[in-house]
């Protein structure tokens, strides 16, 4: 990742200037459109069951919980970054790109 002019926040997040922001190709959501409707309502349901798992981690959990939560975390955002890439038609070489 490039981090020669950004500015570094907690948690290991950078904030990058609207010179690089505007170039991501950003998909709009089509809310008419009953598929895509359903694709961001999955996606959003995934990304909010990663957040809480990943807040009960922190919290502390017990051992054996801990572990579990890990892994449903890595196979729901492994979920995520498939659905996004069959909605971005990514070929198997972009993909590896990622």
């Amino acid at each position: 990742m490039k981090t020669g002019h950004t500015s570094f926040f907690g948690g290991g997040h950078y904030s990058h200037g609207k010179q690089f922001i505007e170039k991501l190709p950003f998909r709009e959501i089509n809310f008419d459109d009953i598929s895509e409707m359903n694709h961001h309502k999955e996606i959003t349901l995934w990304v909010q069951e990663v957040i809480s798992l990943t807040e009960k981690v922190e919290k502390g959990l017990m051992p054996k919980d801990k572990a579990r939560a890990e892994k449903k975390v890595q196979q729901l955002k492994k979920k995520i970054e498939n659905k996004i890439f069959t909605l971005y038609n990514l070929t198997e070489h972009e993909q590896k790109i990622y």
